[in-house]
């Protein structure tokens, strides 16, 4: 008979191999694909059975991670290894604090996970982590509304006066003009 291979409910942590009743191998695909020169080749006899147990420990992974999806752990994965297992982080990520949502005492709690922590906290079934979003906020401008040409963000510059920002903004303005002039010859 032909595997079309595991379906989205089999595990890809735990396959084994049995032959004549005995297991005599498994494989880890997450280890395979993420240390595979730690893995010794698999070889099938006839008769041997494949064996794709349930998925079970499964996490949620979502928000700034270039593959957010629900992964399989087990008990020696912590959050470091489950952010590798997603890809690692978009360019987005803000990387400070990550956010663990864990079902503990028949409540939902939210935990803040520093970077420092990763490595040390380790991961339940149905725990998700959250990678937020940076917010990327200009923090050092000045927005100047005028009716003669010279409107827009210009960077704050401590101890700059309002008279020196107009000289600033009316030379940008002139650089422009004569540009123009220069290509329209």
């Amino acid at each position: 008979m032909i595997s079309k291979g595991p379906t989205q409910i089999g595990s890809v942590r735990n396959i084994y191999i049995k032959r004549d009743g005995m297991v005599v191998d498994s494989l880890d695909v997450y280890q395979f694909l993420f240390h595979p020169q730690n893995t010794n080749d698999i070889y099938l006899q006839d008769g041997d059975y494949i064996v794709v147990s349930p998925a079970s420990n499964l996490v949620e992974v979502s928000g700034e991670v270039n593959r957010p999806y629900t992964y399989e752990v087990k008990s020696t994965d912590n959050m470091e290894d489950l952010i590798k297992y997603a890809g690692g982080y978009t360019s987005d990520a803000s990387k400070n604090i990550i956010t663990l949502k864990r079902f503990e005492n028949e409540s939902l709690l939210i935990h803040d996970v520093h970077n420092s922590d990763l490595n040390t906290t380790y991961l339940e079934s149905a725990d998700e982590l959250i990678v937020n979003k940076l917010q990327r906020k200009t923090s050092n401008f000045i927005t100047l509304k005028s009716s003669v040409g010279i409107e827009g963000d210009y960077e704050f510059i401590k101890g700059e006066t309002l008279f020196d920002l107009l000289k600033r903004a009316t030379h940008s303005l002139l650089h422009q003009i004569k540009r123009r002039k220069l290509d329209s010859n």
